[in-house]
């Protein structure tokens, strides 16, 4: 099991995956009648929360233009400690024999199933655009959303990933002066359930032989019994897919 280097970067793919949910949300903002004034998409970086918040209590002026520039925005992150998540736990010895992207058989063992959970912060300094944000982000998740993706560079199959929104919560906290120094947070949280693979054992061989027994009676003797034995070795490309149908047909008196 150990001393064969193995990385997939699964857990990398699924910071990737959950921030490109997230990635084209727009605000806009209107004039007293009602018109389009200006939109634009809502800044999101990966980074703790807690430093978003430092970097907003150092410009305690909300209504800077700087600031102005800088808000709303979204911040996102792991938010806690991996779990294993037993109940998606297929036979540990189970083998799924894939081709990879060169046409040879590989050989891949089941998953470890995981739950990774994750927050998504909202921040703003108006209610009116982090409820933009936030009805933009809602009717997609009925509680789950799939991605499938591919886990393993250089081969053909794929995995799916579900993230599921788990609660909204709400902040809204200001200091001194509730005009230019409040902060609107809304925090979303989610757990994404993925499948980390193992390595792949490049000697995925293809079965040339298989060998069935039909039988009429499987409880005591058998009135019949045919015995099939099918042998695709005179094949051109093993790699290729095959069909193989036998029809049957007997009777009794």
């Amino acid at each position: 099991m150990y001393g064969t280097y193995s990385y997939n970067g699964i857990i990398r793919k699924t910071v990737a995956l959950f921030g490109d949910m997230f990635n084209d949300i727009t605000v806009a903002r209107k004039d007293a009648n009602g018109d389009l004034t200006n939109e634009r998409r809502v800044p999101l970086a990966y980074a703790p929360r807690e430093s978003f918040l430092a970097r907003l209590n150092e410009r305690p002026d909300l209504t800077d233009e700087r600031m102005a520039l800088a808000l709303p925005r979204m911040s996102f992150e792991i938010a806690g400690a991996l779990q294993y998540d037993s109940e998606r736990q297929l036979p540990k010895n189970n083998v799924c024999r894939v081709v990879n992207a060169a046409g040879n058989p590989v050989a891949i063992y089941a998953p470890a199933p995981y739950i990774i959970p994750f927050d998504l912060s909202i921040y703003s300094k108006n209610q009116d655009e982090a409820l933009q944000i936030v009805e933009q982000i809602l009717p997609n998740f009925k509680p789950s959303i799939r991605r499938t993706y591919y886990p393993i560079d250089g081969e053909t199959f794929t995995d799916e990933v579900i993230f599921k929104l788990l609660t909204v919560s709400k902040e809204d906290t200001y200091d001194n002066d509730f005009v230019n120094n409040r902060k609107i947070i809304y925090t979303l949280s989610f757990d994404a359930r993925i499948n980390i693979f193992g390595r792949v054992d490049g000697d995925g061989k293809v079965i040339l032989n298989s060998i069935v027994n039909f039988t009429t009676n499987a409880g005591g003797d058998p009135d019949v019994t045919i015995t099939q034995a099918v042998n695709p070795q005179n094949v051109n490309d093993p790699n290729d897919t095959y069909t193989i149908d036998l029809t049957y047909t007997y009777g009794f008196d």
